[in-house]
């Protein structure tokens, strides 16, 4: 979401519906459209947040595409957020939050999140979709490797 469209209430509420009415248009032709959070929507605006504005306008064609590292970055709880859009995210970004001062993300099981909470709230909530990311890998197929292993032992 570019900075215009994020200083006011007013912007994102322009924002939430241009985007609605691309999704609209692409579900007429089956392709499905999704927004993905970083950290900037959780901070302030007046008395809310660009967040809590886009799930209240963004239509339900517009899927809701969670990253549970910028979650925790933005100060949200991520097993709180799967929950507030059930039925509604459909993937999620598995990184973690790395131990530290610094918000680094680390691959999936090596850092601060529950997952194993993050993953149970996510299969009540209807995720199809669990997408191994990161976005400063130290060592990115190893780093993938670990993640995809820790994943997979907590989907048993």
């Amino acid at each position: 979401m570019p900075e215009a469209d994020r200083r006011t209430a007013a912007d994102v509420r322009r924002f939430a519906a241009a985007l609605g009415g691309f999704a609209r248009r692409f579900a007429e032709r089956e392709i499905r459209l999704g927004y993905h959070n970083h950290a900037f929507e959780f901070g302030p605006l007046g008395r809310t947040t660009i967040w809590d504005i886009l799930l209240a306008e963004l239509p339900p064609e517009v899927e809701i595409e969670l990253d549970v590292h910028w979650l925790a970055v933005g100060g949200r709880d991520p097993v709180a957020e799967i929950r507030a859009t059930a039925g509604r995210v459909r993937l999620l970004h598995m990184k973690d939050l790395a131990f530290g001062p610094e918000s680094r993300d680390a691959p999936a099981g090596e850092g601060t999140l529950p997952f194993p909470e993050i993953v149970e709230e996510a299969r009540a909530a209807g995720v199809e979709w669990y997408i191994v990311e990161q976005d400063e890998p130290r060592e990115p197929l190893d780093d993938i490797a670990r993640a995809f292993r820790y994943l997979e032992s907590l989907a048993s």
